[in-house]
């Protein structure tokens, strides 16, 4: 695979997530590739790799509860830089665990923020989902949670078809069928 067809980080900052307190790492400085992230058990390495996750699902994938408990104070915040296609964009969600409310906004290399992104985040879920795919996907692929949460064998039926549908993006070809379906009927057939 081409260096310009994945995701690459470039910056990541974590605030009040579970024992990190506040940690940037910058990826684009490391030199070589990332083999392995080591440390005592308890030091936060899955709560650093989760947090690209929550900087584009606004979700710890391997936590059974809420965000909202694995966050502390109004201030909580991941912001992760990255390269998705040859482009540069940043994420920003804002976490006050104390009211449980939140804000995710998504900005392209100029710092303006993509259309659509207003900070609500059923607006951020949504051009989530439409630019990296659903949260489902990206657990049932490569990315897995450590508890192996999102597994693809553990997924119900409907959700291994949702998934093979997003995958093989069939989603066009049903979008497709139907446009037709409604021309032939708009259109008079002699």
């Amino acid at each position: 695979m081409r260096r310009k067809e994945r995701m690459i980080p470039i910056q990541l900052r974590v605030k009040g997530v579970t024992v990190l307190a506040d940690v940037t790492v910058n990826f684009d400085q490391i030199e070589g590739d990332i083999v392995a992230i080591t440390g005592r058990n308890g030091s936060g390495k899955t709560s650093l790799l989760e947090s690209c996750f929550v900087a584009l699902y606004r979700q710890l994938p391997s936590r059974p509860e809420g965000i909202y408990t694995y966050c502390h104070g109004k201030d909580t915040v991941v912001e992760y830089a990255f390269d998705w296609h040859g482009k540069r964009f940043k994420s920003i969600v804002n976490i006050d665990a104390v009211s449980n409310k939140m804000e995710a906004f998504l900005y392209d290399g100029e710092n303006q923020p993509l259309k659509g992104i207003t900070g609500k985040t059923k607006d951020f879920d949504r051009v989530a989902a439409e630019m990296f795919g659903p949260p489902g996907l990206v657990l049932a692929s490569s990315f897995a949670a450590q508890d192996k949460r999102g597994n693809f064998l553990d997924l119900a039926k409907i959700e291994r078809k949702q998934l093979f549908i997003e995958m093989l993006n069939l989603g066009l070809l049903s979008r497709v069928s139907k446009l037709a379906g409604k021309m032939a009927t708009d259109t008079d057939v002699i």
